[in-house]
C-alpha cells in the first residue's frame, strides 16, 4: 500500500491529476480533506501573466511558432531560410509578456531539439540545434524576453512598439550570425 500512495502521489502531482486518482481518494482523500474526497476541493484558478496569459498559451505559442517555421523562403546565398519564425518570436513576446513568451520559444526548442520536427522544412534533432541554424533559435529565446520586457513596461501601444520589436530583430540576427 505505500508503494501504492507514493506512486500515486508523485505520478498525480507530476501530470496535474492527483485529485482524480482512485487510489488517492479512496485511501487517504477523506483524511485530509475532512470528510470530502481531494476530487470534490476546490482548484485555484491558473496563476495568470500579462493580459491574462496562462500555461496553456505557452503551448499555443510553441505551436504558433512550429507552424510559423514551416512558412519558408530559401535564400541561394545562405543555408538559413527566411522563415515566419520571426514574425511568430516577437508575436509571441509582444503579446505573452517576457516569461511566457520566452516559455513558448524554450517549449519549442525542446520540443524540436528532442527530435520532433518542428523546426524549418520539418527538421528537427541536437543537429538543426548544433547547426547553422543553431544560433537564431538561441536567439529567439531572448528575443522573445526583449520584446515582452518592454511590452510590459507599455511600449506595445502605437508607434513605440517599433523600437522594442527591432530591438528583438536585431538580437535575433547577433545570435543567428
Amino acid at each position: 500500500v505505500r508503494n501504492l500512495f507514493a506512486t500515486a502521489l508523485i505520478s498525480g502531482l507530476w501530470h496535474g491529476a492527483a485529485w482524480h486518482f482512485v487510489g488517492w481518494g479512496a485511501l487517504h482523500g477523506a483524511c485530509l480533506s475532512g470528510g470530502r474526497l481531494l476530487s470534490q476541493r476546490r482548484r485555484p484558478a491558473p496563476r495568470a501573466g500579462p493580459d491574462g496569459a496562462t500555461s496553456s498559451d505557452v503551448a499555443v505559442g510553441a505551436t504558433l511558432l512550429s507552424l510559423s517555421a514551416q512558412v519558408r523562403f530559401p535564400l541561394p546565398f545562405t543555408p538559413v531560410p527566411l522563415t515566419g519564425q520571426t514574425f511568430a518570436v516577437l508575436f509571441l513576446g509582444a503579446s505573452l509578456g517576457s516569461r511566457l513568451g520566452a516559455g513558448s520559444v524554450a517549449g519549442y526548442w525542446a520540443v524540436g531539439a528532442c527530435g520532433m520536427p518542428v523546426f524549418n522544412g520539418g527538421s528537427g534533432g541536437w543537429a538543426v540545434v548544433s547547426g547553422p541554424t543553431g544560433g537564431y533559435l538561441l536567439g529567439f529565446g531572448a528575443a522573445a524576453f526583449v520584446v515582452g520586457w518592454f511590452a510590459e513596461r507599455g511600449w506595445d501601444r502605437g508607434r513605440s512598439i517599433v523600437v522594442p520589436l527591432l530591438l528583438g530583430e536585431a538580437l535575433i540576427y547577433a545570435f543567428g550570425l
